[in-house]
């Protein structure tokens, strides 16, 4: 085989990436060969945030007998990974998008794309949200933190009947949090006065354009965003409310600024859930401390937990789900439910 080049994916290469990621994946992504959705996670400028490795057009062995015969042999490309990255800055934090291999090659070409998206970018940190557990040997080879996510979860007392979960054994954790002001974000220009700046040390660091970007004009559904504060203290707080069949819960998936505030905002969501009629809310987190969360009066679900509280609702699909990350930030970090392209819809 050639030598393999590693590279900034071209629109030139961009059909040729798409029947490569077809082929290996096994079918079409979404992220991959949905237009408006890739150009919205990978689109940056005039530049495309993967990295291809491709083995590089070169001559085919010449045939004496027919030299005037003679054929280039085409790029044959090797493996991409798309990344995401969380602000603007000259080393911002990224999140692993999609990275993929193809079939048979040697498994260091994972590893390389990976450095490869650390040295185009300067990352400060790398990470992905929700990893195929079958990968995880090689983030275990570079030495990252790879864990589940915790599953948290505060029930809405004033419900006698859940539909959307599974309760066999309910538990309604005391909320201890302090009264805090929350308004509800509807506006970019409501973001301009949130000292973002204050929390760039935070892992991640999600600075204005991402947090408007992601959440205020995200195309596919919409979200909940509040700014909480307190004393000083500044956070954003962002959900998204699901319905299924004239029921309804709220699913927490980012949480930026501030992180004193995560064990203050309890009393804000219980009085959101009576508001939205909402059988509970859950929070899927990671470097969260069960302190905070337990003081907020969430309640964890344990991976032999006989309540379930589910992921997927269209269809409602009754069963736990564990989410599997990895980070190559060893403290500090936080992760949640809307990091890198997840809480996104499955189209197609």
């Amino acid at each position: 085989m050639s030598e393999v080049v590693y590279g900034r994916l071209s629109r030139r290469l961009l059909p040729q990436m798409r029947e490569f990621c077809r082929v290996n994946w096994g079918g079409e992504h979404p992220l991959i060969h949905d237009e408006k959705m890739f150009d919205f996670y990978y689109k940056e400028g005039i530049l495309l945030n993967f990295v291809v490795a491709y083995t590089p057009e070169t001559d085919a062995e010449v045939d004496f007998l027919r030299a005037d015969k003679i054929k280039l042999k085409p790029i044959e490309i090797q493996g991409v990974c798309g990344f995401i990255k969380t602000n603007s800055g000259e080393h911002p934090d990224v999140f692993i998008s999609y990275i993929l291999t193809k079939k048979g090659t040697q498994f260091g070409f994972a590893l390389k794309m990976i450095e490869k998206v650390q040295s185009l970018t300067g990352a400060r940190t790398l990470s992905c949200n929700n990893i195929r557990k079958k990968t995880r040997g090689i983030y275990d080879f570079l030495n990252y933190t790879v864990d589940d996510m915790t599953q948290w979860y505060r029930l809405n007392d004033g419900i006698e009947n859940y539909t959307l979960c599974d309760i066999p054994f309910p538990h309604h954790e005391q909320v201890r949090s302090a009264e805090i002001e929350a308004v509800e974000v509807t506006s970019p220009l409501q973001l301009k006065d949130f000292p973002f700046s204050d929390f760039s040390e935070d892992l991640p660091y999600k600075d204005e354009g991402y947090v408007t970007k992601r959440y205020l004009t995200y195309p596919w559904h919409p979200y909940l965003l509040f700014r909480l504060s307190d004393a000083g203290r500044s956070a954003l707080i962002v959900l998204r409310e699901i319905e299924w069949e004239n029921s309804r819960m709220l699913r927490i998936v980012d949480f930026i600024g501030d992180r004193s505030l995560i064990k203050d905002c309890g009393n804000f969501i219980d009085e959101l859930l009576k508001i939205r009629k909402a059988e509970f809310a859950d929070w899927y987190s990671f470097g969260v401390t069960d302190a905070d969360m337990s003081h907020a009066g969430f309640s964890i679900r344990y991976s032999d937990d006989k309540n379930i509280l589910p992921m997927y609702f269209s269809p409602l699909l009754m069963s736990n789900v564990e989410i599997t990350i990895f980070t190559n930030s060893q403290d500090g970090f936080m992760m949640f439910r809307a990091d890198g392209d997840q809480d996104r819809p499955n189209l197609g």
